[in-house]
């Protein structure tokens, strides 16, 4: 593994890595500003904010609120302020959302369709479309999103060098309760971070769910992953860097620490978000 290759494609991914924060004015210092990790593709010509989907579904959930809360979004290497985003307007979903609601509107669907919503909800994946505002705003402060040939799955032969450690693949994200992130700040420091996976036995994975086993101990992580849901578990050392998968949530084994990272295949998942974005 070339290390310079590593530390310089990281820096690539820092700039896709743009995580959304809620601001709540009401609330005391420490509980004001919430910070979701989430990355930027363009996909359908069109840039789109991805993310875990039970973070859109706690977003949504806070909408309606008095007094109304705000977002912004904060590009880890730009050292000028926040991104201002009226999420609300913003067209935004959770495959788990879409799945109920096609369940409610037809609670007794043909079989291919039950198995399609099924399929939607075990895709923990939400996304919001960004409007040229939001798009001009994000890169002047140097944001630059992952392209649709950048989409790959990490059983094709070009990055099958994963299984052999030629390779580096990391979930890059912002953690809730990273020492290096100051959220009780008006103006908040984001520091984007890395951390080693290796994939397990796709055997082991029912679709589009896949596992990684963590390359740290408890004792060296304790508490990191947490607020990293919607990040991108990337692939590095190749020509550029590949999402591979967004992280989902962590699951415990019996027995084995650290506990195991889901994730979402990245392939046949943001397609379908290319095809929802794109219908008006």
């Amino acid at each position: 593994m070339n290390d310079e290759v590593i530390r310089a494609q990281l820096r690539e991914v820092a700039k896709a890595c743009v995580p959304l924060v809620l601001h709540r004015e009401e609330l005391p210092a420490e509980q004001r500003l919430v910070c979701y990790s989430g990355f930027l593709v363009e996909l359908a010509n069109k840039w789109i904010w991805i993310t875990a989907g039970h973070v859109i579904d706690e977003l949504d959930a806070v909408l309606g609120q008095e007094p109304s809360p705000s977002f912004f979004f904060r590009v880890p290497t730009d050292p000028n302020g926040p991104v201002f985003f009226n999420y609300t307007d913003a067209k935004h979903a959770s495959f788990l959302a879409v799945s109920k609601i096609g369940m409610k509107l037809r609670p007794r669907p043909a079989r291919r369709v039950a198995e399609a919503w099924q399929y939607l909800a075990k895709a923990d994946i939400g996304f919001a479309v960004l409007t040229t505002l939001y798009i001009d705003n994000l890169r002047a402060a140097g944001a630059v999103p992952f392209d649709k040939d950048q989409i790959r799955h990490y059983g094709e032969e070009e990055v099958k060098g994963i299984d052999v450690g030629q390779l580096g693949v990391f979930l890059a994200g912002i953690p809730a309760e990273s020492k290096e992130a100051d959220l009780t700040a008006d103006n908040p420091t984001i520091s984007f971070k890395e951390l080693p996976l290796h994939p397990a036995s796709p055997d082991e994975c029912e679709p589009p769910q896949c596992y990684f086993e963590p390359q740290w101990t408890d004792d060296l992580h304790e508490g990191d992953v947490k607020g990293m849901s919607g990040g991108p578990i990337v692939v590095l050392g190749l020509d550029k860097p590949l999402v591979v998968a967004v992280q989902s949530a962590q699951l415990s084994v019996p027995g084995r620490t650290p506990r195991r990272v889901i994730g979402i295949e990245s392939p046949s998942v943001l397609s379908l978000v290319g095809e929802l974005a794109n219908r008006e």
